[in-house]
């Protein structure tokens, strides 16, 4: 941490890092400026500052935010704070997204919704409008005014599974800080482009040597997928190390806040199975519009219920409905005795959906069963993605 601040451009309380790169002949020295090298590192700075209690972490990420949300030219805001665009330092949309989710959970440690708003807006007006509502974010930002000015990139038409991490991390944050709608959106990038990005079967994988790869890459994520599509054509790319190390801490995300004790009261937050000392969760998505919650500790249960399911849900046992209250995209059962059972039951909606891909000049049809695609097309000519129509029955 002390050759983090000794080695910071410091403008004022707006810091910045020298570089991400250093050699004896030319120094600290970067590619491609802020947010790419040090607003990627506001969360583990926060998160680090949370485990540790280190003041020089929080004082740094501080700075560092104020970095990049005022002298970079990363995020454009008018002057009553509304988000205007990205900036020509938003390329790497990897360290776009991760900034954005840095500065929401600074915003909530240090208690400044200021922070949490900016965040809030770079996701709610910039990230979707490059992404899309089922996870896929391009790797390079298509809207960055530099871009904007060129040819379409190949890598505006792939998705980093660092990206899907990003979005659905800033999602998770988001509905802490008191946006809950956001979870379902977590939970939508969970279901589909995230898990549809995991290999779980490698037959087509060749061993060279003495390495056995089949067993390396099972369970692996992508580097670079297209909506339809694991690997995309035009990228020799398989499976990158930040990718998969991604695309696995976005499951313990998911695990970590999913289900939560709090004020005495349990929440249901991820609609996927999960056991707690104070409660379990079993899942019948996504084939199954049931859900069975079991208290293990006395208390309120709130349970988040998909916004297409909330007028149809019904209740095991019935009495529960009389007395079941809503706040928000919430139900309350209230004063819960341990080892009390809670059953849901609802039937999975129906829907289709349309997004275009501007630079890939491509529109997407998907068909849904909830919240979770079940097919895609155009279809994938290789490593189809969204082969799920066995869940429809």
């Amino acid at each position: 941490m002390a050759a983090f601040i000794r080695t910071a451009n410091k403008q004022g309380n707006a810091w910045s890092m020298p570089g991400a790169y250093y050699s004896p002949g030319r120094g600290f020295y970067d590619l491609a400026r802020a947010p790419g090298n040090h607003g990627l590192t506001i969360m583990p700075l926060v998160r680090y500052a949370q485990k540790t209690g280190n003041a020089d972490a929080l004082m740094l990420a501080e700075r560092y935010a104020n970095h990049v949300l005022e002298v970079s030219d990363s995020f454009r805001f008018d002057d009553a704070g509304n988000f205007i665009g990205f900036g020509d330092e938003s390329l790497h949309v990897h360290s776009t997204a991760a900034t954005a989710a840095g500065l929401v959970l600074l915003g909530m440690e240090l208690k400044r919704a200021s922070f949490v708003e900016r965040g809030r807006a770079i996701y709610e007006y910039g990230l979707k409008t490059i992404g899309n509502n089922f996870g896929f974010l391009p790797e390079a930002n298509p809207n960055a005014p530099v871009n904007r000015a060129r040819r379409p990139m190949l890598r505006q038409t792939t998705c980093e599974n660092c990206c899907i991490t990003d979005y659905i991390e800033t999602a998770i944050y988001l509905a802490q800080a008191g946006y809950p709608e956001c979870w379902a959106e977590a939970e939508r990038y969970l279901r589909n482009h995230l898990l549809e990005s995991q290999m779980t079967t490698v037959s087509w994988v060749k061993s060279v040597g003495g390495a056995d790869m089949q067993a390396r890459m099972l369970g692996g994520f992508t580097a670079r997928s297209s909506p339809n599509r694991m690997y995309d054509l035009y990228h020799p790319s398989g499976p990158i190390g930040c990718c998969n190390a991604a695309g696995v801490r976005a499951l313990h995300l998911a695990w970590l806040h999913g289900l939560e004790r709090r004020g005495g009261a349990v929440y249901v937050h991820l609609l996927f199975d999960h056991a707690t000392p104070f409660a379990s969760v079993e899942s019948g998505l996504p084939s199954r519009g049931r859900l069975r919650i079991t208290m293990k500790t006395a208390g309120d249960l709130w349970v988040r219920i998909p916004e297409w399911a909330r007028h149809t849900a019904a209740y095991d046992p019935p009495r529960l409905a009389a007395t079941a209250s809503w706040r928000g995209p919430y139900q309350r059962f209230a004063q819960l005795q341990r080892g009390q059972t809670v059953t849901l039951t609802f039937p999975l909606a129906r829907a289709r959906q349309e997004w275009h891909q501007p630079a890939m000049k491509i529109t997407y049809r998907t068909e849904w069963l909830g919240d979770t695609i079940v097919s895609i097309s155009p279809r994938g000519n290789c490593f189809s993605l969204y082969e799920r129509q066995y869940l429809s029955g």
